[in-house]
């Protein structure tokens, strides 16, 4: 269909694997919702983690 996402960071471990992935959200419109739904529902079967950080966990992480 054409859609793409990129997620903000990707970790990797010391081995060069990848980790997680993590996506900032300070701001979630409907149009972008919809691609990170699609995108997490893939990242599921790929077996690996992702962390959505709010403001909340940015605040709890001391970014904010």
């Amino acid at each position: 269909d054409g859609e793409s996402y990129l997620p903000d960071f990707f970790v990797f471990d010391c081995n060069n694997e990848l980790s997680h992935i993590i996506e900032v959200k300070g701001w979630f419109p409907d149009s972008d919702a919809h691609k990170f739904i699609r995108f997490w529902r893939w990242l599921a079967n790929q077996d690996i983690p992702l962390e959505l950080w709010d403001k909340y966990a940015l605040k709890e992480r001391g970014i904010l």
